[in-house]
């Protein structure tokens, strides 16, 4: 999303005078996140240093680093509390500035990526620190740099940022996000005549992780033949992480009109759509006499649309024949997934009959991270989450349609692999931080970097989450239902230990059952999704009960309007 990294960039620079208003934030430090079901605990463990926008651990002395935009890294060591966060290494160090990027390898390598921005051209800069002996001493050597490619000096101009290690430490992949809102001409003031996306932007790369100066080209054929383009047609992947199984996810920002935000498993020489498409919405300028003023998609206060980047476009390329896209993951929420309609302005949720292509426009999904090591109680284990930048409710001020869906919080996904695709439900867990932008998980805790309100790193530690109440049947989890209160519909998670057949009700306060709203087999670990609505129901308190075999568990619903 564009204002995401306009945010970032007004940050960084509040970041020179954040010790003058340090009086101002402190007021924050107890607006900490709230879980919105039980069993997290949250907090603080670190004020992160000013302009940090990622976060890592180190596998070998298992500390935790961050790293700002102007070059300078720090760290925060166990058991994780400002008094043990020192400085690590900064541009005298490795001679880098405008860092985006930051992975460690399996074998303690810490890679970097940087902009270098010269007169109207960017290129990438990525560089590799080996650890010396037992101490914090690193040899920086560079692994590759990119061919410049020419700026559109605007904010559609999202340059290279994340980086990924392949879990054998084999390949490093980084991101170069969009030059462009939407594929439009951005010619910088005429400077680039005719110029919309170039060969080096809105796609994936990958070079050797022990690579010394590669030059990646910034012509077509020979990025191709080269090997260095792995994916291509992504808008801006300003997170990739590798899943458990080895397969390269990535967290795509969409652009100003209200298209899905996206999350893809990236494949090698798979394209994705961008720019012909965005989530599975086909960009409207490819249509002849396309007018965007009557376009419900586009908020007539955004960036794009002021700066005339939506226009009856003639000349707009069209896709090769040969071109076969590869869709987003589809998602059927319950959260995190409001759809607008093109045809009457309208909001709705998607369902698991009309799934979305991933989550709500304009949350920019960020901090995506996998409990790889098995490690999260019952209800979170082997699941993925995420968390969201933007706040997306009526009240923000993005200049951006509000989809009236609140973010600012953190989505635990429950990613599925069904043959050649993934499939996804996703429940927000927490909410309440202020501009989250990283994450790393440790075991059963998971920290986020928040660049805005006190600017935390926030501990959520899920151990006790879960955890079944004294004299009750070992094992069944009926999860707190989410939202509640409630006006429609809420959701809630039914797991147990043994395949057994679950009767789940919906009753009022007297006990009157209203709806059996699950009435059959449950196999053993195999978490049940349910959906309660309460559209028709009167406002007052319902008990959603789950019985099975070996437990008996309920929770509260408050109906509200």
């Amino acid at each position: 999303m564009n204002l995401f990294i306009a945010y970032i960039r007004f940050f960084l620079l509040m970041a020179s005078i954040l010790p003058a208003v340090r009086h101002v934030l402190h007021a924050q430090d107890s607006l900490r996140p709230e879980p919105l079901v039980s069993g997290i605990r949250v907090r603080s463990v670190a004020t992160a240093w000013p302009g940090s926008v990622r976060l890592a651990r180190d596998p070998i002395s298992g500390d935790l680093y961050m790293m700002a935009q102007d070059g300078n890294i720090y760290s925060v060591a166990s058991p994780f509390n400002d008094t043990t966060r020192r400085f690590m290494y900064g541009p005298a160090d490795h001679g880098l500035t405008g860092t985006m990027g930051m992975a460690f390898a399996p074998n303690g390598a810490l890679y970097i990526l940087a902009n270098s921005r010269t007169g109207d051209s960017n290129s990438a800069i990525i560089k590799r620190g080996d650890p010396q002996g037992s101490g914090s001493v690193r040899t920086w050597t560079t692994v590759a740099r990119t061919e410049p490619c020419p700026i559109s000096n605007t904010n559609f101009d999202h340059s290279y940022n994340a980086v990924a290690i392949s879990p054998d430490g084999r390949y490093l992949y980084f991101n170069s996000g969009s030059r462009t809102d939407h594929g439009e001409v951005e010619d910088n003031g005429g400077k680039f005549p005719n110029i919309r996306e170039v060969p080096l932007t809105s796609a994936i790369l990958r070079v050797p992780a022990d690579a010394h100066d590669i030059l990646v080209p910034a012509d077509a054929n020979s990025l191709l033949s080269s090997g260095y383009l792995f994916a291509d047609g992504t808008r801006n992947n300003f997170e990739l992480e590798f899943a458990p199984n080895g397969d390269l996810i990535g967290a795509e920002n969409s652009g100003d009109r209200d298209d899905s935000e996206e999350l893809n498993w990236l494949q090698e020489g798979h394209h994705y759509g961008f720019p012909w498409r965005i989530g599975t919405d086909d960009t409207p300028q490819r249509n002849a006499g396309y007018d965007p003023s009557k376009d419900l998609l586009i908020n007539h206060a955004s960036y794009a649309y002021m700066k005339g980047a939506f226009h009856n476009d003639p000349t707009y390329p069209i896709p090769p024949d040969s071109l076969a896209f590869t869709d987003p993951i589809p998602n059927i929420g319950p959260d995190a997934v409001r759809v607008r309609s093109a045809t009457d302005g309208t909001l709705k949720s998607a369902t698991a009959d009309a799934p979305l292509a991933t989550f709500t426009a304009h949350r920019s999904p960020l901090g995506l991270v996998f409990d790889g090591a098995h490690a999260m109680p019952a209800e979170y284990r082997d699941d993925a989450f995420l968390i969201s930048w933007t706040d997306g409710s009526e009240k923000s001020n993005d200049l951006l349609t509000p989809m009236l869906d609140p973010g600012q919080d953190m989505l635990q996904l429950r990613l599925r692999k069904i043959g050649d695709h993934y499939e996804a439900a996703s429940r927000k867990i927490v909410r309440g931080f202020h501009l989250p932008i990283d994450a790393v998980i440790i075991g059963s805790k998971i920290y986020v970097l928040d660049l805005g309100g006190a600017h935390m790193i926030w501990e959520l530690d899920f151990s006790a989450a879960g955890a079944v109440p004294a004299g009750a049947s070992s094992g069944a989890i009926l999860s707190r239902p989410y939202p509640n209160p409630t006006s429609g519909e809420t959701r809630f998670v039914v797991s147990v230990p043994g395949t057994q057949r679950v009767v789940i009700e919906a009753r009022d306060i007297l006990g009157n059952t209203i709806a059996t709203l699950h009435d059959g087999i449950i196999a053993a670990d195999a978490p049940q999704w349910v959906t309660f609505d309460g559209a028709t129901l009167p406002d007052g308190v319902y008990i959603i009960t789950a019985r099975g075999e070996t437990f008996h568990r309920s929770e509260r619903i408050s109906v509200v309007r």
